[in-house]
This record gives C-alpha cells, structure tokens and sequence, in this order.
C-alpha cells in the first residue's frame, strides 16, 4: 500500500530543483529548492490508492454481467488516459531504459509510446481525443502516423476510430496512400524526365521479344523444317 494510505503517514512525494537568481552584485548564485509536490500526492491518494481497494476487492464471478460490461467500459476508459499520460511522461523523462524497467515493458513500446507522443504535439484535434481517454495507445499510433502525412484525413479518421480498430487502420492505410503514392509517382516521372529515358524495363522487353505469341514462334520455326526431319519427329512422337 503507498505510503500516504497508511495511517498517520504523510506524503514524503517530493522533487528537488535547482533555481538561479541574480543578486544585487550582479553573481549568478545557485541553490537547491525542495518542493512538495501536490499532483503526486493527488495520485497517490485518490488514485491509487482507490484503484488498488478496488483490484483487491474485485469477484467477477459475484457480478451481475450488465455491472461486469459497465465497470470493463470505465477500466478501459482509465486504460486509455494511462496510456497517454504514460507517453507524455516517457517523452519527459528521455529515457527509454528507465521507463521501460519501471513500467516492465520492452524499450520498443516504451519507444514507440514517445514517438507517438511527439507526433501528436503537432496533432491538436487527435491528442485532445488521447486526453479525453477516447483512443487506446494503438489507435492513437496509427491516426497520428497518418495525419501527420495527410493532416486532411485526421478528423476523418477520428469519426472512423469510433467504428472500430479494424475500419481505422484500413482507414490510415487509405489516408497514407492518397498522400504518398502520387508523390511516388511524380518522383519516378521526374527522374526519367531529367535522365532522358527512352521505354521502361517492361516496354523494352516488350519490343525486344517481339509481339508474336511464343506458339506463333515455334509454329514458324516448325515450317522452316524439311520434310525429313519433320518425318522423323513424327516418328519417335509416334
């Protein structure tokens, strides 16, 4: 149990910062400045310390299943608002080693939640969905990994998280393609301009091998044969 449930304990959640000031002699002088933090003990205390009475307490079996669906809804809600404050304070921390050794995740995820947290810096409308807890990180990952190539599709593509994260990931697949296939396709076209390229690899072995069927080939090649030879094929086929 965190130390501020117990009885008669106070919250010792503290951070230490260092704050520099100019003094009448114009020295810049530096001390430390011990803070008490009151967000973290506003975690600790209704937070955690609640969801932990809760997860103790907690026989499904015992539930009716209207309350089992009810109260799955809201974990998942809390879920979700974990995972973007997760993300933030991994993007704060600059270290994935850390993060990933106090979450016990692999420095992968603890990776991509960062990198998904810097995109949506530049995505108002789908970071204020990640804070309102109505995308999970994944949803998050794949909306931002796309609007931020294609920031048109981006409300569009929040309506569609609503349908389900199949509908949404076919629906950044799209987002993506209308952005980067085109751009594709006027690179390619702007480098044979500038090369002065004649026909592609197809269209050259196209006109090398001739229009001509292979059968038509062998047809022709079957009627320059003399009648000889021709009777001897017929012969071991026969």
């Amino acid at each position: 149990m965190p130390a501020c449930c117990r009885e008669g304990v106070t919250p010792t959640s503290l951070y230490v910062c260092r704050k520099k000031f100019a003094a009448t002699t114009a020295q810049t002088v530096a001390f430390p400045l011990v803070v008490v933090s009151p967000v973290l003990y506003r975690i600790e205390r209704m937070f955690v310390c609640e969801l932990e009475r809760m997860a103790s307490g907690l026989d499904p079996d015992c539930m009716l299943l209207p309350d089992a669906r009810a109260l799955l809804d809201q974990l998942g809600r809390a879920r979700r608002l974990i995972d973007g404050m997760v993300g933030r304070l991994a993007r704060r921390i600059d270290d994935a080693n850390e993060v990933a050794h106090t979450l016990g995740v692999p420095r992968g995820e603890v990776r991509s939640a960062v990198e998904t947290a810097e995109l949506l810096a530049e995505l108002p409308a789908t970071d204020a969905a990640v804070r309102r807890g109505e995308l999970s990180a994944r949803e998050a990952r794949l909306i931002a990994g796309a609007a931020i190539v294609n920031t048109d599709a981006e409300e569009e593509l929040l309506r569609t998280a609503k349908l389900g994260f199949v509908p949404l990931k076919d629906a950044c697949v799209k987002a993506r393609a209308a952005v980067e296939e085109p751009a594709a396709r006027r690179s390619v076209s702007m480098r044979r301009g500038s090369s002065g390229c004649g026909p592609t690899t197809t269209e050259w072995s196209r006109v090398h091998s001739g229009s001509r069927p292979r059968s038509a080939e062998r047809s022709k090649r079957s009627s320059r044969r003399s009648p000889e030879a021709l009777s001897a094929a017929h012969v071991r086929h026969t």
